[in-house]
């Protein structure tokens, strides 16, 4: 009979504890830039490729200048920028975010004066 009672009182005791373990870590709001500044001659169908504010992976043309993009993610957000082509001049590539806890910034560049396949990639998660 103890022995029952005993299991019983366990069995209650353990129904009884909550367990905060499956909670999910909460969302942290973070901003995100990314930049491409471009001069001189672009060639060989330049292209600059990132993640928007869903995840989706998206591409357009660069074109000499400056290209920026401001995206407003949360933690946990994959961070991608890569830029293909080739270029006489230079391109540099920055990606930067700020959030409570957060914050990340990387640059990758490419300069020559002579026509030069590039290829920058940043990439983070954050």
């Amino acid at each position: 009979m103890k022995k029952l009672a005993l299991i019983l009182i366990s069995l209650a005791v353990l129904t009884s504890c909550s367990n905060d373990d499956d909670t999910t870590p909460e969302a942290i709001p973070v901003t995100v830039t990314l930049k491409a500044v471009v001069s001189g001659a672009l060639n060989n169908s330049p292209v600059i490729q990132y993640r928007d504010a869903s995840g989706d992976l998206k591409s357009e043309t660069l074109t000499v200048g400056t290209w920026e993009k401001s995206l407003n993610v949360t933690s946990g957000y994959n961070l991608f920028l890569k830029t293909t082509g080739t270029i006489n001049g230079s391109v540099e590539i920055t990606a930067s975010a700020e959030g409570e806890g957060i914050s990340f910034d990387d640059s990758k560049s490419s300069t020559a004066n002579v026509d030069v396949d590039f290829e920058l990639e940043i990439s983070k998660t954050l």
